[in-house]
């Protein structure tokens, strides 16, 4: 099974290559594409709210550039405040070093919103269209064929139990001066799991703070369970879902919500549903 990576190093044009989806290869793909994400709060005027974001490719029919999308939580756009948020990518300096580099991007223009949204209002998911700097930098982005629809869900049997994967900033912290995200493993902690239109969300055993909120969600294995056999068909690697919130429970006695430890995830058909409203 191959798909397309999209990889601009240091160019003025993308170049899709073709690679067979390794799991190596594809979490580092979604390292290079995850950034933090951050601006004013709307909540107080004092505080900056702090997000994550991956960015994904759309090709343009008919031409080997692609459209570069920014994915996260609805509620850390509709979180910040006025009409731009800085994003945090990388510039790459030498063949081992990267160093941040704050771009800004336009999140609205004149208190209007440049981002969409499901068209379920209860669906925590946000897509932009944004532009990207092409001097000096490495972006290895996923296209979306790297989504994983219902219908994959359930062909490959993802069940309760089964470990995922999740990048983010907890707290606003990157893994290094670099400003890449830090990886946290997790186990399938709810069930049903689809089909989407009915479950909304799924549950991850993962602990969760301000900042991871818009993380990327995947699987990253080389084992496949079969119905008619226990076979190994190869490696499957793709984005399951949208890190949204943590599940919390009001305290009877103080009426103070407490956290579970477990976060919410909002699936990938999810995504694919909004990025179909792009025309």
């Amino acid at each position: 099974m191959s798909k397309s990576i999209i990889k601009i190093i240091a160019t003025i044009f993308i170049v899709f290559l073709t690679v067979e989806a390794r799991s190596q290869n594809f979490t580092i793909a979604l390292f290079n594409s995850t950034y933090k994400i951050m601006g004013p709060s709307k909540n107080d005027s004092n505080s900056t709210t702090a997000g994550t974001s991956f960015v994904i490719g759309i090709p343009i029919p008919n031409t080997n550039t692609s459209r570069f999308v920014l994915i996260t939580a609805r509620h850390v756009l509709d979180d910040i405040d006025g009409d731009v948020a800085r994003l945090d990518i990388r510039r790459k300096i030498n063949d081992e070093k990267f160093e941040i580099a704050p771009w800004i991007i336009p999140i609205r223009k004149n208190g209007k919103n440049l981002y969409i949204t499901h068209p379920s209002d209860s669906i925590d998911i946000a897509a932009l269209k944004i532009t990207l700097p092409k001097d000096n930098y490495y972006i290895e982005l996923l296209t979306t064929d790297f989504l994983m629809t219902d219908s994959l869900f359930k062909e490959i049997e993802i069940s309760p139990g089964d470990e995922l994967m999740c990048l983010g900033f907890p707290e606003g912290v990157s893994a290094n001066d670099e400003g890449f995200p830090i990886l946290r493993t997790g186990a399938v902690s709810s069930y049903p799991l689809f089909p989407s239109k009915y479950i909304k969300k799924f549950y991850y055993d993962v602990e969760v703070f301000p900042g991871n909120s818009g993380g990327p969600v995947y699987m990253s294995t080389n084992i496949h369970r079969n119905k008619e056999a226990n076979i190994n068909l190869g490696s499957f690697n793709y984005i399951v879902g949208v890190f949204s919130s943590q599940v919390t429970v009001e305290k009877r006695s103080n009426g103070i919500s407490s956290p579970l430890k477990i976060g919410v995830v909002i699936p990938s058909q999810f995504i694919i549903e909004t990025l179909n409203q792009f025309k």
